[in-house]
């Protein structure tokens, strides 16, 4: 079992578009992003699970390595994932989904990922303070 690197509750609020991608990503469950994207209507069950066998490959090898290197007393911000690193990932996925990968189309799908959950994060925190507004309005 994987840990996840905590973040600041706070960055969900006011920031998140400062917070890497990849950032978010350590942070995203696999079943928080089966949840997000079955908002999005348009999205088929099957690319939904491909997504999630993404985020799984995105663990099992940056978020492991990332790991490592915090272990080691590495700090700072999350790196890009390294080319090696994308085609591991790809290797992983192709195991699961039996489908061929590049690095790249990899990057491209993990960005993607970020993107959704950053602006479901941000829709959320904006919708919490609206509410937070509405009740000290009514008081």
């Amino acid at each position: 079992m994987s840990t996840v690197i905590p973040l600041s509750s706070n960055w969900r609020e006011c920031g998140s578009d400062l917070v890497s991608d990849w950032a978010i990503l350590n942070d995203t469950k696999s079943r928080q992003l089966r949840r997000i994207l079955a908002t999005d209507h348009s999205r088929t069950d099957i690319e939904i699970e491909q997504a999630c066998y993404l985020l799984e490959s995105y663990h099992a090898v940056y978020r492991k390595n990332l790991m490592r290197l915090r272990a080691q007393g590495c700090r700072g911000k999350c790196p890009l994932p390294t080319t090696s690193q994308l085609q591991q990932m790809a290797k992983h996925l192709q195991r699961k989904t039996h489908q061929s990968y590049s690095p790249q189309q990899v990057m491209h799908d993990l960005q993607a990922i970020a993107k959704r959950v950053k602006r479901l994060r941000q829709h959320g925190a904006l919708a919490r303070r609206h509410e937070v507004q509405q009740q000290s309005a009514d008081r």
